[in-house]
């Protein structure tokens, strides 16, 4: 079993750089939760969504943004095998197994905060500094206090 990104068995297939050899043995699911017909949390995120201060067509770039969030363009999305940001919508995804996996998992997601220190907290590696922690054996509550307290610090600066 390998955790990972839905785009992930596209890059394992890939007949230039993958093995697509392994196709028979690929499989994928939402993980599942505690109770029986549940799936676990999972962390939603992404890129941001942003207008930087110095561009030159703010306007336009928050035209486009508006567009980018709009029920018909994440239902779109969502046609396309692309995970859409509205959760009345991952029930229209479509394509692959590992798109309906996906968007299986979305549905008991929760996103970042909306603050402008987030980018910050990315930026710093917190979550990805404390899951090698955690791989690498360290104990998973003081990881966890230690990133937590990290991001409340940075959230909060």
């Amino acid at each position: 079993m390998m955790p990972a990104p839905g785009w992930k068995p596209g890059q394992i297939l890939n007949e230039d750089d993958g093995c697509p050899d392994m196709e028979e043995n690929i499989g994928v699911f939402a993980m599942p939760g505690t109770a029986a017909g549940t799936t676990a949390p999972v962390f939603l995120g992404g890129s941001n969504l942003a207008i930087p201060s110095n561009s030159e067509n703010q306007e336009l770039a928050f035209d486009l943004l508006k567009i980018m969030v709009s029920p018909g363009y994440q239902q779109l999305m969502a046609e396309n095998s692309l995970i859409p940001a509205i959760k009345s919508e991952l029930d229209s995804v479509t394509g692959s197994d590992a798109a309906i996996a996906q968007a299986t998992a979305a549905q008991n997601s929760r996103f970042v905060p909306s603050s402008e220190n987030w980018a910050g907290i990315e930026a710093a590696s917190v979550l990805p500094d404390m899951l090698v922690e955690i791989a690498q054996g360290g104990d998973i509550a003081a990881a966890a206090a230690r990133a937590d307290g990290a991001i409340e610090d940075a959230l909060n600066s």
